[in-house]
């Protein structure tokens, strides 16, 4: 039988834990937490973190007939592509996935590749924030700033900087 390794059981990952079963394929989910909103509504339950790539790749080696590995909603779509591209299946490679789910990486990417991006700087914890934000501009930095984590999707964890 085909199986489908889907990463995430929670609200978002509901329908498509649905949507896999009534087209007739075994469903394995893997979530840190074994009670997941839809952690019982998969043939097969895997407590492992999505950010344990290594065992997620592991556990999916043990998963017979498996056809691919996907998920939805969730912030894990590098962990996709490491267990898709370890074990070649379809999807994108991980690299790519990593470039589109940095903002830093994604920004430079982009900029390489001429088109326009806000101005930025990355910087990692501990940093001179006030250092990093002035060397946006030779006159300083060009105050109100916004702050963004690199690892999170949408508008997670993002500030305004007004000084």
């Amino acid at each position: 039988m085909k199986t489908i390794f889907i990463l995430g059981a929670g609200v978002m990952q509901g329908p498509a834990i649905r949507a896999a079963r009534e087209k007739g394929y075994r469903v394995v989910v893997a979530d840190a937490d074994p009670m997941a909103a839809h952690a019982t509504d998969a043939d097969e339950f895997l407590a492992i973190d999505l950010k344990d790539r290594d065992g997620l790749l592991q556990a999916a080696r043990n998963i017979p007939g498996l056809v691919g590995v996907f998920t939805a909603g969730t912030d894990f779509s590098t962990s996709v592509a490491w267990v898709a591209s370890s074990l070649d299946l379809p999807g994108i490679p991980y690299e790519v996935a990593m470039d589109a789910s940095d903002k830093a990486r994604m920004r430079c990417r982009l900029a390489a590749a001429g088109v326009p991006v806000p101005h930025f700087v990355a910087g990692a914890r501990g940093e001179d924030c006030v250092a990093l934000a002035a060397s946006l501009s030779p006159g300083g930095a060009p105050f109100p700033l916004v702050v963004k984590p690199v690892d999170n999707m949408g508008a997670r964890g993002c500030r305004m900087a007004r000084n």
